[in-house]
């Protein structure tokens, strides 16, 4: 059986670690790195529970941020629409009267994409593909564990395989039901 210190040290670098990944965007996170560093060195300490558990509400805030920026952008631009009769043709023209700054896809770190459909506007991310469907939804009915996703769970994945990967966008504004 370890020491209590062992586990204290090694249960500190992992929280430590996790730290780390909470502190940057989910597509900057290595959890697949604390992962197998655990799995190469046989640690003593069981920490599968912990590091699912950090990266689960890592992925639930990266969620409500991006609601967030999607409705943050939603309000400028009819903020925008009802001082100019009209959307605007970019984002960028909502910058900085409306918005300090056009948020970034919480999944690329590129800017959040933006189009008039009909004639409502609609601001969305690309998704877990990372391939610009227009704004489509993801269609997949997507399964963990048993328990189906909502459909902005199902495009706002960060770790999808090629054969679990989501086809289309996850839509920011207007929030889907």
């Amino acid at each position: 059986m370890p020491s209590r210190q062992t586990l204290e040290t090694v249960y500190a670098r992992y929280t430590d670690r996790a730290a780390t990944n909470l502190k940057l965007p989910m597509r900057d996170a290595d959890w697949r790195a604390v992962q197998d560093e655990r799995n190469t060195r046989g640690l003593l300490l069981d920490t599968r529970g912990a590091i699912a558990d950090y990266r689960r509400v890592q992925e639930t805030v990266e969620r409500s941020l991006g609601r967030r920026d999607g409705l943050l952008v939603g309000i400028a631009l009819e903020v925008f629409r009802r001082e100019h009769g009209k959307y605007p043709e970019s984002l960028s023209d909502l910058v900085p009267q409306l918005l300090p700054e056009v948020p970034a896809d919480r999944i690329t770190g590129e800017p959040v994409r933006f189009r008039i459909v009909n004639s409502q506007p609609l601001v969305y991310s690309v998704g877990a593909d990372r391939k610009d469907d227009g704004g489509r939804p993801a269609r997949a009915k997507s399964s963990q564990g048993g328990r189906y996703l909502a459909e902005s769970q199902i495009a706002a994945v960060w770790d999808a395989t090629s054969d679990s990967m989501p086809d289309g966008d996850w839509v920011l504004y207007p929030t889907l039901k």
